[in-house]
C-alpha cells in the first residue's frame, strides 16, 4: 500500500496470493509459506530430486502402501517402480527380474494385495506376496479411440470396488462376498469391463468420490484440447445410468478431488478455472491466467495437504510451472520442482505423510521425482512479485531515500532478504538491496538508503533464502520504502 509517501508491503500485500492482474494485486507468490505463521512471509518447502538415475521414464501415477511405507509408480514405458521407506527407489522384480512387460501405464491401484497396472488396452495385475505378474489379465471394453489411448484411472470406492475410466465406459473389479480375492481363481472377484455407460463421444478422465456418488469427470472426444464441454457425471454405483451430469464451458475435466462436502475441478488446459461443486452445480473459485499455452493436465497430479489442494500444473513449453496450491480463495505457486519453472510436466503428486509430498516429473528427455519435505529453499528462489503501484505522475514523480525490513525473529547464519525492483512492466527487476546475515549479523530490523528518484509506477520483487538443508527460515512482517 502507498500511502503519505511511503510505500509499505506486508500481510495485506501477499494475504490473497497471486492476482489476476498486477494491477490489483501480487504477479507472483512462489515458493512461500503464507499458512505456518499468518502475518509472516516464510521461505517455502524445496523440491529435491530423489530418485537419482533410478527412475528412467515418465510417472504418471504413485500410490503409497502406509502399512509398509511403500510407494508404487507406474512408468510410461511400462515400468514398475517401488520407493521403500527411507526414499530408497527400485524397479518391482516378477520372479527377481524387474517387471517390464506392460508397453506404458495408463493407471494404477493398490487393492487386496496386488498392485493394478492399466496400460491401452490391457490390465495387469501383480502379485505382491507371491511376486507373480499376471501379465493381460484383463481386456477392457475400449482402451483405445482412433490411434490414441485413453486414460484408465482408478479408484477404490467405499464399497471396496475398483472403478476405472476406459473412454466411455467405466469399469468395475470387486471381490465376490465370502471369498478371498485371488487373480488365478475367477470365483473370487467379479470383473465388468461395462459397469456405467456414458454418451457416445465422451472419455472418462478423473474419478472421485462425493458423499455416496462416484462422481466422473470427461472430456469430448479423444483428441485433447477440442471442443468446449466440461461435463460431470454423478453416478450412484447401482442404478443402470448416471444422474443429470454437471455442465461448464471449457475443453474438460483434468483433475478433480474432494475436500469437504465440494468437488474440486480443475476445468479447461488453456484457461485453467477451479470450480467447486456440490453436485447440483458448478462454481467458479479461481482462474489462473498467467500461462498462455495448452497445459498438460495429469489425472493424478493432485492432492490435499493441511488444508490446501495441490495441484500439479504443466507444460512443454510454458513458463510458471510446478505445484499451485489452493486454500480459503488463495491461489499461489506453493512448489517449484527441482527442473524449474519453464518446460515441465508433473505427472502425480503424492502425500507419504509425516509433512512429506512426492511429485514426478518430466523436463524433456529426463525424468525424475522429487521429495517436499520441512528442508526451506534457498538461492533466494522464495519470491513475492507486489503489485506495481502508482507512487507519482510525469509532472511530479516521487523519489524513495529509505527502505526498511522488519523481521518477526532475528536473522541467523545463511538466511537474507533480497530486494529488487522495476519502473514499468515491461522492463527488468534490478536490485536495490540484499539482507543477510553476513553483513547485518543477528538483528530483526534493518535499514539502508535506496536512492529511488523520479518514480511513477514501481514494482517490487522480494526474496527470501533459508541457510542449507534447514527448517528455520527468515520470518518477514513488512518491508518499506520512504
Amino acid at each position: 500500500m502507498f500511502e503519505n509517501g511511503r510505500l509499505t508491503i506486508n500481510h495485506n500485500t501477499w494475504k490473497d496470493g497471486i492476482a489476476s492482474s498486477p494491477f490489483v494485486g501480487c504477479e507472483d507468490v512462489r515458493n512461500a509459506d503464507i499458512w505456518s505463521k499468518p502475518g509472516a512471509l516464510l521461505c517455502g518447502y524445496k523440491a529435491t530430486k530423489e530418485t537419482g538415475t533410478a527412475v528412467t521414464d515418465f510417472i504418471r501415477f504413485m500410490r503409497h502402501d502406509e502399512s509398509t511405507d511403500t510407494v508404487f509408480a507406474g512408468g510410461m514405458s511400462g515400468r514398475l517402480y517401488q520407493r521403500t521407506s527411507g526414499g530408497v527407489w527400485d524397479d518391482v522384480k516378477n520372479s527377481g527380474v524387474p517387471v517390464s512387460e506392460a508397453s506404458e501405464c495408463n493407471g494404477l491401484e493398490l487393492w487386496k494385495g496386488y498392485i493394478l497396472f492399466a496400460e491401452e488396452t490391457k490390465l495387469h495385475a501383480y502379485d505382491r506376496s507371491s511376486e507373480f505378474w499376471y501379465g493381460d489379465w484383463k481386456t477392457f471394453a475400449e482402451g483405445k479411440r482412433n490411434l490414441i489411448d485413453l486414460p484408465h484411472v482408478m479408484k477404490i470406492g467405499q464399497d471396496d470396488v475398483v472403478y476405472m475410466t476406459d473412454g466411455r465406459y467405466i469399469a468395475s473389479l470387486q471381490e465376490v462376498p465370502g471369498q478371498t480375492f485371488n487373480a488365478s481363481d475367477s470365483n473370487t472377484y467379479t470383473w465388468n469391463d461395462q459397469a456405467l455407460d456414458l454418451p457416445d463421444g465422451y472419455v472418462a478422465s478423473t474419478l472421485e468420490e462425493l458423499g455416496t456418488y462416484l462422481v466422473i469427470g470427461t472430456y469430448y472426444t479423444e483428441v485433447l484440447n477440442r471442443g468446449n464441454r466440461a461435463e460431470l457425471y454423478p453416478w450412484n454405483r447401482t442404478a443402470a445410468s448416471f444422474n443429470i451430469p454437471m455442465r461448464t464451458k471449457g475443453n474438460g475435466v483434468w483433475q478433480t478431488i474432494a475436500k469437504g462436502n465440494l468437488l474440486y475441478s480443475i476445468v479447461d488446459r488453456r484457461n485453467l478455472k477451479l470450480y467447486a461443486s456440490n453436485l447440483t452445480a458448478f462454481e467458479l473459485q479461481r482462474e489462473l491466467r498467467r500461462i498462455d499455452e495448452d497445459l498438460t493436465l495429469h489425472p493424478d497430479a493432485i492432492e490435499i495437504v493441511d488444508e490446501e489442494i495441490l495441484c500439479g500444473i504443466g507444460d512443454g513449453n510454458a513458463e510458471n510451472l510446478g505445484i499451485y496450491s489452493f486454500r480459503d480463495g488463495v491461489m499461489q505457486l506453493r512448489n517449484v520442482l527441482s527442473p524449474g519453472a519453464t518446460n515441465i510436466e508433473i505427472g502425480s503428486v503424492i502425500s507419504i505423510g509425516d509433512r512429506q509430498l512426492l511429485a514426478s516429473w518430466k523436463y524433456g528427455s529426463t525424468y525424475g521425482v522429487d521429495i517436499i519435505n520441512t528442508t526451506r529453499t534457498t538461492s533466494y528462489t522464495t519470491m513475492l512479485d507486489s503489485p506495481l503501484y502508482t507512487v507519482g505522475d510525469a509532472l511530479n514523480p516521487f523519489s524513495f531515500a529509505q527502505i526498511d525490513v522488519l523481521l518477526a525473529r532475528k536473522l541467523s547464519t545463511g538466511q537474507g532478504v533480497r530486494v529488487s525492483y522495476r519502473t514499468s512492466l515491461d522492463a527488468d527487476f534490478a536490485p536495490l538491496h540484499t539482507f543477510d546475515f553476513t553483513t547485518y549479523q543477528a538483528v530483526s530490523s534493518m535499514n539502508a538508503s535506496s536512492s529511488l528518484d523520479g518514480v511513477t509506477t514501481i514494482q517490487l520483487r522480494i526474496e527470501l533464502t533459508a541457510a542449507a538443508d534447514s527448517d528455520a527460515t527468515p520470518e518477514l512482517l513488512s518491508l518499506t520504502l520512504f
